[in-house]
């Protein structure tokens, strides 16, 4: 790892732009370049910039190298990340390119990244369910929002277009109308 501006120890990342866009992302961590990689080729491209931006932030604020990151450390960029005015859902979707890439790491290396520090989980299932979570993960509950519901009477009903056209209905303009008005297609229900 190299050290920052600032003289910290961290990943130096070094954006390639082509034309206006980003072509490419190198960074002096072997294993973030492989996590990158991986994400360039599986994942659509505003994916991989988006991953690779938030990953830049984070060892901005983290001057660490991957393998020395601890769950404190995120704890740490979330507060940053809070003091700069930041939307949950932005802190959270932070969060998330981080947990991809210590998943990702502990696939690629399982003996230097032992645990994915955003969401650690147990080893092996729960009587056959999804992994159980050992210790809660760092993602924050959004506020609950107010559901809107509609007042006073049934759900609208889908009627067919001779009900809508009225007793007098030609039959002929009936049959001009496309399938779903003329009561085609799905039932009522």
């Amino acid at each position: 790892m190299t050290n920052l501006a600032d003289g910290r120890p961290g990943v130096r990342f070094t954006l390639v732009r082509e034309c206006g866009q980003l072509r490419d992302v190198v960074t002096d961590s072997p294993a973030i370049d492989h996590f990158l990689r991986v994400i360039k080729l599986g994942r659509s491209h505003n994916t991989w910039v988006s991953y690779a931006h938030d990953l830049k932030l984070f060892f901005a604020v983290v001057a660490k190298p991957p393998e020395a990151v601890e769950r404190q450390d995120c704890l740490t960029f979330i507060e940053q990340q809070d003091r700069a005015g930041h939307a949950t859902t932005t802190v959270n979707r932070r969060l998330a390119a981080l947990s991809s890439l210590f998943g990702e790491l502990q696939l690629y290396d399982a003996d230097r990244f032992t645990q994915n520090v955003v969401q650690p989980l147990e080893r092996g299932l729960a009587q056959g369910r999804r992994l159980r979570r050992s210790r809660p993960g760092l993602y924050r509950r959004q506020p609950a929002r107010a559901r809107r519901r509609r007042r006073g009477g049934p759900a609208p009903v889908l009627r067919r277009a001779a009900e809508l056209a009225g007793p007098h209905a030609d039959a002929a303009d009936v049959g001009q109308l496309p399938a779903h008005q003329r009561g085609g297609g799905h039932p009522v229900r």
